[in-house]
């Protein structure tokens, strides 16, 4: 394979033998075709660390640096500036060009000019001033300068090929507020009266800093894929910022350096507004990611199946399973507020909690004698799933996986992908002679050699394995 550039040509094989192969091909035919190959300047022994059109390659790390040289280059003329007062627009053109030549090989290259950039145009205007007019050299921006002086900002190198997105974030604004989903994960929020002002544009892009701040343990330390319908955020993010609108570079300078400090990677890419639905919705407030309605006839199967609970702990006017319920706010209707502050000692309740605060609604559980149908996801990783099992006195039910088993109860909407929430329904008590009646009731479990337990728990097909100190215990899950 032949990488060209005019008259650089870089040749890559999957061995030595291949690249000295293709090297003879490659000297042979351009020679016989009139070629005059500049020997000094070529390098024909095979290296896993060439040199190509300024930059150092690493094959084994996949990491392409700047040469020394051209670190150097940029370094001298950024230093020639902290120096002065002034320099003429053509020295701050020959700078920035400097810059632009590493663009594809200094991380962050682009946002780390366009301080530089946009301090040029607010002085400067190609169209009406000579190139020698002189730029003053401010105070604000002498730091955005020296960051191209200092060798490891400029020497780090970056990956090749980028790395690919891992998670997807689907973002909106409207007039009202923002909204976002990331797998099966939903936020949203309103604007401020002083956010209101702002261009649709702005709001589009805070959109997505809120919604990564929010969801911050999904995208830390990961390549995000950004869909957003507003092709200019798109654009200013591909681009780490631009110079046609220096409040939505500013923005963009904010968003990034957030990405920075929590080492995320963005990558934009555009979704169709009519595709945009369910972020759409979440943004003008028809979608709340507190109030999803499990499907009533799925909430009466496990009734009849399990008794009907007394209460149901986390809800609203619009999506109560029960004629007597909790609510996060104020109601008539309600029999309380913030069910997590009222003594739950003896209940028999229903519960479909957000999945944020699953880890209260379980201490709050164990700590006080009762009962509760919890509604919450199969996911055995997370760190309160082992809390739950040890609080089972019955089988998991899992439930059945139908496209309308979520909905918006004011919107009618469906949960664009409930599926990875694998939801299941539990049913748990603190009271020990209820999990001690269950546990009997259980088929035993021995491990054989060769079995590998990770903590007191393992998984297969939905089912739940507890080691004991002389052997175990199965909970075969039952599906809905």
């Amino acid at each position: 394979m032949i990488f060209l550039y005019l008259d650089d040509w870089l040749i890559v094989g999957r061995s030595k033998e291949e690249v000295r192969q293709s090297l003879e091909v490659t000297v042979d035919l351009t020679t016989r075709l009139g070629f005059l190959i500049n020997l000094e300047k070529s390098h024909l022994v095979p290296t896993q660390t060439p040199s190509f059109l300024g930059a150092e390659i690493d094959l084994v790390t996949g990491i392409a640096y700047p040469s020394s040289e051209r670190v150097r280059n940029v370094q001298e003329c950024a230093t020639l500036f902290l120096t002065a007062q002034s320099a003429p627009a053509v020295a701050w053109l020959r700078l920035l060009g400097l810059m632009a030549s590493l663009v594809d090989l200094v991380p962050w290259c682009r946002l780390r000019m366009r301080p530089i950039q946009m301090h040029l145009l607010a002085h400067f205007r190609p169209s009406q001033h000579p190139l020698s007019r002189n730029i003053p050299i401010l105070k604000p921006i002498i730091p955005h300068i020296h960051w191209w002086t200092i060798w490891s900002n400029l020497s780090q190198g970056l990956p090749f090929p980028p790395p690919l997105p891992t998670v997807t974030l689907t973002t909106d604004a409207s007039n009202m507020g923002w909204g976002a989903h990331l797998q099966s994960q939903q936020v949203s929020g309103l604007w401020t009266p002083d956010e209101l002002v702002f261009h649709i544009n702005v709001l589009e892009l805070l959109a997505v800093r809120r919604a990564l701040s929010q969801l911050i343990s999904l995208v830390k330390q990961k390549v995000v894929m950004v869909q957003s319908d507003n092709s200019t955020v798109v654009a200013y993010i591909n681009r780490q910022g631009g110079t046609r609108s220096p409040q939505l570079c500013f923005q963009t300078w904010k968003l990034l350096l957030w990405c920075i400090d929590h080492n995320v990677t963005l990558v934009a890419c555009h979704i169709p507004g009519e595709l945009n639905v369910t972020a759409d919705a979440l943004s003008r407030g028809k979608i709340l990611p507190t109030e999803w309605q499990l499907h009533p006839k799925v909430v009466q199967t496990l009734f009849n199946l399990m008794d009907r609970p007394n209460i149901d702990l986390f809800a609203s006017p619009m999506n109560n399973q029960l004629p007597v319920y909790c609510t996060r706010v104020m109601d008539p209707k309600a029999w309380a507020v913030n069910a997590l502050t009222i003594d739950w000692t003896d209940m028999y309740a229903y519960a479909y909690p957000p999945i944020s605060i699953l880890s209260r609604v379980l201490h709050k559980i164990r700590e006080e004698p009762c009962k509760v149908m919890l509604i919450a996801p199969f996911w055995p990783r997370q760190t309160w799933f082992q809390t739950m099992i040890r609080l089972l006195v019955h089988q998991p039910i899992i439930l059945p996986q139908r496209p309308d088993i979520l909905k918006q109860p004011r919107s009618k909407l469906n949960h664009p992908d409930p599926e990875p929430l694998r939801l299941t329904c539990w049913l748990l008590s603190s009271i020990p002679c209820e999990q001690q009646a269950f546990l009997r009731k259980l088929p035993p479990w021995q491990p054989v050699a060769g079995d590998r337990l990770q903590g007191r728990h393992i998984i297969a097909d939905s089912d739940i394995f507890l080691s004991g100190a002389t052997g175990g215990t199965w909970i075969p899950s039952l599906h809905l």
